[in-house]
């Protein structure tokens, strides 16, 4: 939950400059990427799924402030 966290600020203002549908598209394509990465991430390494999950987190943290 580091990456959401750190995103809610920067979120809100991203959604203020480029419109809340863009980047709630956006942040859920992105998100959904993060997501489907996981299993290869976990069988790469624990690091990979660490870096993995935290931009999970920087994806959806962009999402409840659009």
């Amino acid at each position: 939950f580091y990456g959401y966290i750190l995103m809610q600020i920067p979120g809100g203002w991203l959604s203020y400059q480029f419109g809340a549908r863009q980047l709630l598209a956006l942040s859920m394509a992105i998100g959904s990427l993060f997501t489907l990465l996981i299993p290869i991430c976990a069988k790469v390494h624990y690091i990979a799924l660490i870096v993995c999950l935290f931009f999970t987190g920087v994806s959806h943290g962009a999402f409840w402030p659009s």
